[in-house]
């Protein structure tokens, strides 16, 4: 789970305190997190994308953004993930865009970590709790009460919070969202380098899951993810308690197929009731006794809408030189077996003949070695 910042690189948890401020949290309670910007502008580069447009957000609906390539969804996502337009303070945010960088962390320990706000508090409290047993074993009785109830007073106002946010149960929240994206329980204390572009991109997911933001951004999480963890995903967001947008390209088009259908056929049902009254018209527009029912058809032609046919999509044109062809094969792979470890081969006894006519597909769970191969 990353956010791209804009120029200094900052590590994970510097960027979530940036976005997401613990006071900022803290004063949250009782407050709308309802979004309402009435007009907002986004650029990319020197493109401006969105001008004096609006967004609303009613907390807990499921949003969709559609759009063909290069219109600026992933944009206008990074500007809400970046505050660049102006979400309140108090509605924490998180953008799933890709996946993590692996380490040698536990996948478990990976998705306890995304809670900034829980690691630090329980980094506070263990620091805490260390200074009372230091200064319980102090002899300045004066100094050990006035510190004592300084930092009593703190502890108790920590551990409100992590109750609230129910820290406790982190390790069990954690352990089930990583079960329900397909993690094994030897899986999950495997470090996170061990595992492929597609399971780090679970791990991304869990670790947002886990945190539990007002706002959970999504950038197309059908393309990073097998049928298999997408439809567990499908399942658990149909309960998600905040708000969700995501971005989806795929259904992009098969609104717009559908939608330009709908209009072509519209359209052309449409023309031909306008050419039947025409030819009415045509036909009786002078004659005594068929006058009146021609007016009348003059004025319902008259009345009815100017529809357009839907546009085609702008299409680019490119010209390549020709080339001489190339002798068969293209690629060749006999007998081959690969693995990063010894241990684990993911790749056993692969025979391709790749050859200019050749169309393939690869196809398979994350983790298979499709992008290895």
């Amino acid at each position: 789970m990353m956010v791209i910042p804009y120029g200094v690189k900052q590590s994970y948890e510097e960027l979530f305190m940036k976005i997401n401020p613990l006071d900022a949290a803290a004063a949250s309670k009782n407050k709308s997190k309802d979004v309402h910007l009435p007009s907002i502008d986004v650029n990319f580069g020197s493109n401006r994308i969105l001008s004096g447009a609006s967004l609303t957000l009613a907390h807990g609906r499921r949003y969709g953004i559609i759009g063909r390539n290069g219109v600026g969804k992933s944009t206008l996502l990074r500007h809400i993930a970046m505050r660049d337009v102006p979400i309140p303070s108090h509605i924490t945010i998180l953008f799933v865009e890709q996946e993590i960088v692996g380490d040698e962390t536990t996948a478990l320990e990976s998705v306890l970590q995304a809670d900034v706000w829980r690691d630090i508090l329980l980094r506070e409290e263990a620091s805490l709790n260390a200074k009372l047993t230091e200064l319980e074993a102090e002899n300045d009785e004066k100094r050990f009460d006035d510190a004592r109830d300084e930092a009593q007073t703190r502890l108790a106002e920590v551990h409100a919070r992590l109750a609230e946010m129910e820290a406790e149960s982190g390790p069990a929240r954690a352990a089930a969202l990583l079960a329900g994206l397909g993690f094994s329980e030897a899986d999950q204390s495997r470090p996170t380098k061990s595992f492929s572009g597609g399971w780090r991109m679970r791990l991304a997911l869990a670790r947002a899951l886990f945190v539990k933001p007002a706002l959970l951004l999504l950038d197309e999480p059908s393309n990073h993810i097998d049928l298999n963890a997408l439809a567990w995903l499908e399942d658990y967001l149909q309960t998600w308690a905040g708000t969700l947008l995501v971005v989806n390209f795929t259904q992009f088009y098969s609104t717009k197929s559908e939608r330009d259908r709908n209009l072509r056929k519209e359209y052309d049902t449409q023309m031909e009731y306008r050419k039947h009254l025409q030819a009415f018209i045509d036909r009786w527009r002078y004659n005594a006794n068929r006058a009146a029912q021609a007016q009348s058809k003059i004025k319902i032609l008259e009345k009815l809408p100017e529809l357009t046919p839907p546009e085609a999509d702008e299409t680019e044109t490119f010209k390549f030189p020709e080339t001489e062809k190339i002798s068969p094969p293209l690629l060749q792979l006999n007998e081959v077996t690969f693995g990063y470890t010894t241990d684990k081969v993911l790749l056993k006894g692969i025979n391709i003949d790749v050859g200019l006519d050749s169309r393939m597909a690869i196809v398979g769970p994350n983790g298979a070695g499709k992008s290895t191969l």
